[in-house]
Formats: C-alpha cells, sequence, structure tokens
C-alpha cells in the first residue's frame, strides 16, 4: 500500500530502503542538499522499507527548517511502512499525509 499526494517531480528528494539510524547521515546530507539550496522540500517516502526514529527526526527537521525558511513542505507519497509508523506515533495529520477512506461497514 502506498499512500499518495502530489505525484513526485524532478525536484522531489526520493529516499529508498532503510531511514535509520545507520543511513542518517547519508540521509540528512541529502536533505541538507536541498535546504541550503532553499528550495521547496518534496519527499517522496515510497520506496522506504525501514523507518526508525531518526527517520523520523530527520522528516520533522526537514518541516521545521522549511517553515523556519518559509519554504513549502511536502510528502508526495509514503510506504507502508511509514504509513503505519506515522499512524501509530499520531504524526499523520502533522506531516500532511491524508488517512485513506475506510470502507462503510455492512449492516
Amino acid at each position: 500500500m502506498t499512500t499518495d499526494q502530489p505525484t513526485p517531480s524532478a525536484d522531489t528528494l526520493v529516499y529508498e530502503g532503510e531511514m535509520t539510524i545507520y543511513s542518517a547521515a547519508a540521509n540528512f546530507q541529502r536533505l541538507k542538499e536541498v535546504l541550503d539550496q532553499r528550495s521547496p522540500i518534496h519527499l517522496d517516502l515510497s520506496q522506504v522499507t525501514e523507518i526508525d526514529s531518526a527517520g523520523l527526526q530527520l522528516l520533522l527537521f526537514a518541516q521545521s527548517e522549511a517553515d523556519a525558511h518559509g519554504l513549502a513542505f511536502s510528502i508526495a507519497s509514503v510506504s507502508e511502512t511509514v504509513d503505519d509508523m506515522l499512524n501509530m506515533l499520531f504524526l499523520k495529520r502533522t506531516f500532511g499525509v491524508p488517512t485513506p477512506a475506510q470502507p462503510e461497514a455492512s449492516t
């Protein structure tokens, strides 16, 4: 399952694989390059296979820095793994990730 928002474009930063403490330095460096350009921050997390608190910290930092510099911030899409983590920690609304509509219960 992938939760979609805006369609990723050439200026979308795509993360693949792990967003964990083991990849935190490399993931931060990629984000810092976008921040240094003062460009809008659009993330595609649809290929993320694992996320931990370091990955979540990176997302919170990205959003905070975007807000501080008046830059747009969005998450284009998330993998089921990311969706589950954001849902579990009540962060979907914080990042503007939509909750899929629940099917109506049959009576």
